[in-house]
């Protein structure tokens, strides 16, 4: 073997075998980085799925022995407008302002509700009740109802999910996208979407519908 044999790889030998090499690194970071944002994203999907369920459990938890002659919501501007055209024909009718807490109309779906639920230890004795337990969607202060992402974090018209409770407001759940509660018989509907978005404004959903059977009248 000569000394020319001995040295090693030629200059040629060595670009020739980084032409190889690099597309081949590139292709295993490429890779690499997909399989960190498919589990990023399984994280993230996960997380939202498991604040919609986690919601529904406290919901029901609190709503269950509610009173179905308790069951109120906030007045709007439908509410106002139905009270004036029949306070035309029966005079001494109430009007309600807007976000007055009313008896709800036939077949609302509303992001509020109020309602009080049986007292003490047997939930089926509703001879005593607790305080007015208020279920509100509040909109964050930088989106307003337009159907769009205004402060671009990847989520639309998101809020919070809020609870007055013995006199104390507390949050159920944030990022939430929609709300709404129903009314069937004794059947009460959650309708609930809630998202989250990670540092790229990718966002990820997940929508749940709980329904909770009241107890009580």
């Amino acid at each position: 073997m000569t000394r020319s044999q001995q040295a090693g790889f030629t200059l040629l030998e060595a670009v020739a075998a980084l032409a190889i090499m690099v597309p081949i690194l590139g292709s295993i970071l490429s890779i690499n980085a997909m399989v960190n944002r498919e589990i990023s994203s399984s994280d993230q999907a996960a997380l939202v799925s498991e604040t919609g369920r986690r919601v529904g459990e406290r919901l029901g938890q609190l709503a269950r022995g509610g009173l179905l002659s308790t069951i109120q919501v906030k007045a709007d501007a439908s509410d106002v407008a139905a009270a004036e055209a029949l306070a035309l024909s029966i005079p001494g009718t109430h009007v309600p302002t807007l976000g007055e807490w009313i008896s709800p109309p036939a077949g609302f779906a509303r992001d509020n509700l109020s309602l009080q639920s049986a007292a003490g230890v047997e939930t089926l004795n509703a001879a005593a009740t607790t305080t007015a337990r208020l279920f509100e969607f509040a909109m964050d202060a930088t989106e307003s109802a337009n159907g769009k992402d205004d402060d671009g974090d990847g989520l639309i018209d998101e809020g919070k999910l809020l609870l007055t409770i013995d006199g104390k407001r507390v949050t159920l759940a944030d990022g939430v996208e929609r709300c709404l509660f129903s009314l069937d018989g004794r059947i009460l509907t959650v309708d609930l979407r809630c998202g989250r978005s990670n540092s790229r404004r990718e966002a990820y959903r997940a929508t749940s519908q709980h329904k909770i059977y009241l107890r009580n009248n």
